[in-house]
């Protein structure tokens, strides 16, 4: 039994996936600028809190976590800094760096997973009310 434990561990901790999502500490994410030059920012904790100004936005699950802060794990050397008039973001904190992805509107040489992880977590912000 003691075996299967430390082999299932030695699996998770070995793990590509899983060793770039713990890289990550949380993403902070949102858009700004126009002709107020207001910036609205998000922020996901590894426990899955959505806040926006200090205030809990939302609690997601760990599986949904998890599948973010894989994606972002992969993104964390991705290089992209262009910001139009308006412009939206991505922010991947580590313990030691933090990587931030600025866009405008139409960038037509953004890697699509910047988008699609953006996308992922927009829709997360919002709270379905029926």
């Amino acid at each position: 039994m003691r075996y299967l434990s430390l082999s299932l561990i030695f699996f998770i901790l070995s793990c590509t996936s899983c060793r770039k999502a713990f890289q990550i500490s949380s993403i902070d994410f949102g858009s700004g600028g126009g002709f107020t030059g207001e910036i609205s920012t998000f922020h996901l904790t590894q426990d899955g809190t959505i806040t926006k100004d200090s205030q809990v936005v939302r609690k997601i699950s760990r599986k949904i976590v998890f599948t973010l802060f894989s994606t972002a794990g992969d993104l964390n050397d991705y290089k992209y800094f262009i910001p139009g008039n308006t412009y939206s973001f991505i922010q991947l904190n580590t313990p030691l760096d933090t990587n931030r992805i600025v866009w405008s509107f139409g960038a037509k040489d953004l890697n699509p997973e910047v988008l699609n992880l953006y996308s992922s977590l927009d829709s997360l912000t919002f709270i379905n009310k029926q």
